[in-house]
């Protein structure tokens, strides 16, 4: 048998895997899927909502995730943060799909 592997890049590798090493991968994959329960990674934090506005009384840029306190930005800072941020989406936007059953 023969198992084609592929990155997030689309670049595959190709390996032959005997009938011993088929039914021992078998096993691992059915432990590993029961242990995760199929949940897949989890993030520290995945905000709902979050919103931005500006300081009332200091000229800061602010940044609030769901109902936390708010974060603020000088403008440069908040500038760099919104660049970093579109970059980022862009690249994540611009890899394959990964499949997650």
């Amino acid at each position: 048998m023969e198992i084609t592997f592929a990155n997030a890049k689309g670049e595959t590798q190709t390996v032959a895997v005997t009938a011993d090493v088929a039914r021992a991968l078998l096993q691992e994959l059915a432990d590993f899927a029961h242990s995760a329960s199929g949940s897949g990674p989890v993030a520290t934090k995945m905000p709902k909502t979050f919103a931005v506005g500006t300081g009332k009384f200091e000229d800061v840029v602010l940044v609030r995730f769901e109902q936390d306190a708010p974060y603020g930005l000088v403008a440069e800072d908040a500038l760099e943060l919104g660049r970093a941020l579109v970059a980022h989406g862009r690249a994540i936007e611009a890899e394959p799909q990964q499949v997650m059953q």
